[in-house]
């Protein structure tokens, strides 16, 4: 996520994508976003989509979606101003939909590479998207404003990440593919397992780190990125449910979250990124006495995992 920037959101946003036919209609939002005290699990982004410009915001802690976009009518086209709003508020739909889903194939289902710059340009994927956040995205708001002769309509759609109306149901086998396609292939601890150690989940602190919240992180180990944690890990229902990981802002917040973590977590300090600055990597001896932390508990599997971010 190249020249990304991490701000808080002004209001309980996740991902906001501002995109018009004629450049952002109103900084208003985006200004004050960037005033607010920084957030390291929200998410700002500026860059283009599609040759449009486009602006994002997202809450990774929440694993909600929330997509804002802009549309215009050619005045010449329409006999009066009611066919002139419905018709932009249209294109401004298409828009939100077709450009949003764009923006998250390139920046999120791809996150085990390091993007650079923009947008891949994968139809597929983001056809796939498109069909799923047409069938379970809400429209949030929507208005129209007159300028110069002519109607900007606003439509903003939200959607979560996980749950059986998300995202990540369907993004999941491009996730796969996209670890597979990296050569990332499970971790396996040497030696026997250890007692029970009782623990009920995971926390990574990476408050030293700059890491970019995604929606599939990994920990992984090694001088070959063996993967500790991931898509390779996680029971596939539990991933959709609950999320790959949660994110937070602080080791008392993510210790608080009983009901992801449970009462006795187990704390791995992270070293460093790895692949791209969405992964972390944790030393070897810390990567086993995770696996057999696991192998006793099964928490895992079941995406009880938290990640701390600064």
């Amino acid at each position: 996520m190249a020249n990304a920037t991490k701000f808080t959101a002004f209001l309980s946003m996740l991902l906001i994508v501002f995109l018009t036919h004629a450049g952002f209609a109103g900084d208003e939002w985006w200004q004050k976003a960037k005033q607010e005290k920084e957030s390291p699990t929200r998410y700002a982004y500026e860059g283009t989509v599609s040759n449009s410009p486009v602006r994002a915001l997202a809450d990774f802690e929440n694993q909600y979606l929330e997509f804002e976009a802009s549309g215009t009518v050619d005045m010449s086209t329409v006999v009066n101003q009611p066919q002139a709003e419905i018709q932009a508020k249209e294109a401004a739909t298409v828009r939100a939909y077709a450009e949003a889903a764009r923006f998250v194939a390139g920046m999120l289902v791809k996150a085990v590479y390091s993007v650079q710059g923009g947008i891949l340009k994968d139809s597929d994927i983001a056809a796939k998207i498109e069909a799923t956040m047409v069938k379970y995205a809400r429209e949030v708001d929507d208005k129209v404003e007159w300028r110069g002769g002519a109607p900007l309509a606003t439509v903003k759609i939200g959607m979560l990440f996980q749950n059986r109306n998300g995202l990540l149901e369907t993004v999941m086998p491009y996730i796969d593919q996209g670890v597979k396609d990296a050569g990332i292939t499970s971790y396996q601890a040497p030696g026997k397992s250890a007692e029970n150690s009782g623990y009920t989940g995971l926390i990574i602190d990476a408050r030293h780190l700059s890491v970019s919240p995604s929606i599939a992180p990994m920990i992984l180990t090694g001088s070959d990125n063996k993967q500790v944690y991931g898509n390779l890990k996680v029971g596939r229902d539990f991933a959709v449910e609950r999320g790959i990981a949660g994110y937070y802002a602080t080791l008392e917040a993510a210790k608080a979250d009983t009901d992801r973590l449970g009462a006795n977590p187990m704390v791995i300090k992270a070293e460093k990124t790895a692949v791209s600055d969405a992964h972390l990597w944790i030393n070897e001896s810390d990567a086993t006495k995770l696996y057999y932390a696991d192998l006793n508990n099964g928490f895992l599997k079941e995406c009880r995992v938290g990640i701390v971010i600064k």
